[in-house]
């Protein structure tokens, strides 16, 4: 954004992280802006979050989610229509927490 420049909204979401212990798995919840909403299967591998789902025509999305060095959420999103043979990267977002 440059100084002096109104912010705007561009990208609405939420998401919780759970460990189900009954399960002995993470799971996500997101919640979207537009209204969507799901509870995803993840996992956790140090500071990093992978969660992903299938669509209705089977193709599958990931998201992979990791802190920067300076403390910044940065989120990959990819998806596959091989069953995971190939990604292709459809999404990129860096986010800082406002104070």
């Amino acid at each position: 954004m440059k100084a002096g420049a109104a912010e705007q909204v561009v990208f609405e979401t939420a998401g919780l992280l759970a460990y189900d212990a009954t399960r002995k798995q993470f799971l996500f919840m997101s919640s979207g802006g537009n209204g969507a909403a799901g509870l995803h299967e993840s996992s956790v591998s140090g500071s990093t979050l992978t969660w992903s789902y299938v669509d209705g025509s089977g193709a599958k999305t990931r998201y992979i989610i990791s802190r920067t060095p300076d403390c910044k959420w940065y989120e990959v999103g990819a998806v596959s229509r091989d069953d995971g043979a190939t990604w292709t990267k459809n999404f990129e977002m860096t986010l800082v927490r406002k104070q």
